[in-house]
């Protein structure tokens, strides 16, 4: 493609240096993925690294590059044959050029993002596993992995950059997918990795504290979940629609902030105004809950073998998607009864005997971990040990909450490591710790969590549970820059030979 073939104006991008003779291949952030013809995307925030950058791009014979206008690195870009500046930061703008040099592939998918503190994983799994059931050919984009024609790729984030993205959906419109199932973390809203995507559908799953490391505070991390809606206004796509459940705190700001975008696509609330929750019910084996349409007046009993009531809100909202995707709500009913475990979460593990039960789950911000241990109470009269630590160089006002939590709702506690990274593990443990009542005794404190595990698993008797959580499917834990191989799921199954 030439370069004047490109949006440029629209971003307000001026052409510095052009050769007209050349053409461009794609766009990229990262320098290493650079090949001949392509344009290299200038990303500051790597400061005195850039030259070094710039020069690898030109050793591989990128044709172009893309850099905000007043850089002091724009006379290091002198030796492209095509130089762009832009007014706006360029990583906001890589995603719709990256769509426009693939030819916009997300306007050929039904691409459905779910955000949201928590849920995000599982909402995208269900509706996967629903709509595949429909024998329709989907994929998924999201934490545990990036999944569609029988190929498993590593992105590195939640939410791929966009160059990767775009080049994900070029794959997956070429493989012949219809459905596109993706998580959009609030980095990835806030850094424009998403910019240039086509959406169908958006999905609000909560809003609680978590990755205040990365925002200034709650009301920026709010704003960063707000631009799906925005990114869905500006779709082209017929028939878009979002929906939001409202029933957490500060849910209903969220909604009246959404409505007062006036917004032109319809946004299904749940929580009141459009669909409800009533009568959620947990056993060992499945959640019952009635969904009740509160315009048409409708209610629907609904079971899925998915447990807990975070469940209920992900089950729901995946029916009502599929509802406005138009497929028959008794099929989706019926299908929700048998749906695939989402690896980590909630996810049960009994010993040999079937009379003791450790639970895996994902929960590492203070309302995930409320929720998950109140689910795991409605399955035992008994003691319910809950287990779990904070990450390290993460938002470390979580921490003392989720002491607190774990206190308030479990008969004892557990407090290990989780991913330290470069933080010492002991200072991590006494943030949590800091979190319990000063008179509260009833608590463990092990640092290395392989021991810890191996403790609860130790303490179990018949019909209690231990309630692990904090790493869910990860299988590997980072202690200072180094990570090594670790999973909970097998540590407990360790324990549980043992024992």
């Amino acid at each position: 493609m030439k370069i004047e073939d490109l949006p440029l104006e629209a971003y307000r991008i001026t052409l510095q240096k052009n050769n007209p003779n050349l053409e461009v291949s794609y766009i990229h952030t990262d320098s290493r993925k650079i090949s001949q013809g392509d344009i290299y995307c200038v990303n500051e925030s790597f400061a005195d690294r850039t030259p070094n950058f710039l020069e690898d791009a030109l050793s591989k014979k990128a044709n172009a590059v893309l850099i905000k206008k007043g850089s002091k690195y724009s006379f290091d870009t002198n030796k492209f044959e095509i130089v762009m500046e832009s007014e706006d930061d360029p990583e906001t703008i890589v995603g719709y050029l990256a769509s426009a040099l693939k030819n916009h592939p997300s306007k050929f998918l039904k691409v459905v993002a779910v955000t949201g503190t928590n849920g995000k994983t599982s909402v995208t799994h269900i509706l996967y596993d629903l709509l595949t059931k429909e024998n329709k050919k989907c994929g998924i984009i999201g934490t545990i992995q990036t999944y569609y024609d029988g190929k498993s790729i590593e992105t590195g984030y939640t939410t791929p950059d966009a160059p990767f993205l775009h080049e994900i959906f070029y794959d997956m419109k070429m493989a012949g997918v219809e459905y596109v199932f993706m998580e959009a973390s609030s980095h990835g809203l806030k850094l424009g990795r998403l910019n240039g995507v086509e959406f169908y559908a958006a999905i609000f799953t909560n809003l609680t504290v978590d990755h205040l490391d990365f925002h200034i505070n709650m009301e920026d991390y709010r704003n960063s979940k707000l631009k799906l809606f925005e990114l869905l206004e500006k779709s082209s796509v017929p028939e878009k629609f979002g929906i939001v459940y409202k029933d957490f705190p500060g849910g209903l700001e969220f909604v009246e902030i959404l409505k007062s975008k006036n917004c032109s696509y319809p946004i299904y609330i749940l929580g009141g105004e459009n669909f409800e929750l009533k009568n959620i019910q947990i056993t060992s084996f499945e959640t019952q809950y009635i969904i009740v349409d509160i315009q048409k007046k409708v209610f629907r009993k609904i079971q899925t073998n998915l447990l807990g009531n975070f469940n209920a809100i992900n089950s729901a909202l995946a029916y009502i998607a599929c509802e406005k995707f138009g497929f028959s709500s008794d099929r989706v009913a019926k299908n929700l009864t048998n749906l695939k475990s989402v690896p980590g979460r909630f996810q049960k593990i009994y010993d040999n005997s079937g009379e003791k039960l450790a639970i895996v789950d994902y929960a590492h911000t203070p309302d995930a971990l409320e929720n998950v241990i109140q689910s795991a109470r409605e399955l035992t009269q008994k003691r319910l040990v809950t287990l779990f630590g904070c990450g390290g160089d993460r938002d470390k006002t979580k921490r003392p909450l989720m002491g607190e939590i774990a206190e308030k709702y479990s008969d004892l506690v557990i407090v290990t490591s989780d991913n330290p990274r470069t933080e010492d593990q002991e200072k991590i443990i006494d943030d949590i710790v800091s979190g319990f009542s000063k008179n509260y005794t009833n608590f463990y404190r092990i640092s290395d969590r392989s021991e810890a595990i191996q403790k609860g698993v130790k303490l179990l008797k018949q019909g209690e549970i231990l309630l692990v959580c904090g790493k869910g499917h990860e299988d590997y834990q980072i202690l200072g820059k180094k990570k090594i191989y670790f999973s909970d799921e097998e540590e407990i199954k360790k324990a549980f030979r043992k024992n």
